[in-house]
């Protein structure tokens, strides 16, 4: 079966694509690394604790905590849209109970100290790409199927410049490691929009293709 990690921002859109990669048939979501971008990455980090919880993933799916972009990169976030916890004030609702009973976010192990799972995995990057790097060295070059960034505006405008989309505007220097790496050779190089790659996925899947306006796609 086939493994999925996320690379995760955890935004709505990426607790949606969560859920799909949890759920979804004839794969299985081996690890969710957090990032900085829509949020900070602790409450990046709190926010996956939480959705692997409400999912019932907490024995087989370990979180692994990631970083945020470099301090000379540009500072940006999107609480202005996903709200000031990320999932539109979800989890302010939540009871102390549960939070309490979270691991503790210093507690959770970095991409260096994490126990990888073997065989081939694809990396989705739903947020900046300042981790990918990290994972690729982490499960080895020759452990990563293959790549799949959310990522850059080849179609159409960008959302933060004219030119720039937000993930790849929150850390162009580890986007440009990750496209500019030897692993990424240009054979193995694609640009697929959402709207084409969604009903391609989904019917692989065996389910029916959603509508075309979908952006949760691999």
């Amino acid at each position: 079966m086939p493994l999925i990690h996320v690379d995760t921002d955890m935004g709505v859109d990426d607790a949606l694509a969560l859920v799909a990669a949890e759920r979804l048939d004839g794969v299985s979501l081996a690890a969710i690394s957090t990032v900085a971008g829509n949020v900070s990455l602790r409450q990046a980090t709190l926010n996956a604790l939480i959705l692997r919880r409400f999912l019932g993933s907490e024995a087989r799916v370990p979180v692994w905590a990631g970083s945020s972009p470099p301090p000379a990169g540009p500072s940006i976030d999107a609480r202005h849209i996903h709200g000031e916890d990320g999932l539109g004030g979800a989890t302010f609702a939540l009871g102390p109970e549960l939070r309490e009973s979270l691991p503790k976010i210093d507690a959770i192990p970095g991409i260096a100290e994490a126990e990888p799972v073997t065989g081939p995995v694809t990396i989705l990057g739903i947020g900046p790409a300042t981790n990918i790097p990290s994972l690729v060295e982490r499960y080895g070059p020759r452990n990563v199927d293959r790549i799949v960034l959310m990522s850059g505006a080849f179609f159409d405008v960008g959302n933060i410049t004219g030119a720039a989309e937000f993930n790849a505007f929150g850390d162009p220097v580890a986007l440009e490691r990750v496209l500019a790496s030897v692993f990424m050779s240009p054979s193995c190089r694609s640009i697929s929009p959402a709207r084409w790659c969604c009903p391609a996925r989904w019917s692989i899947a065996g389910r029916p293709a959603p509508a075309r306006r979908s952006a949760t796609c691999w």
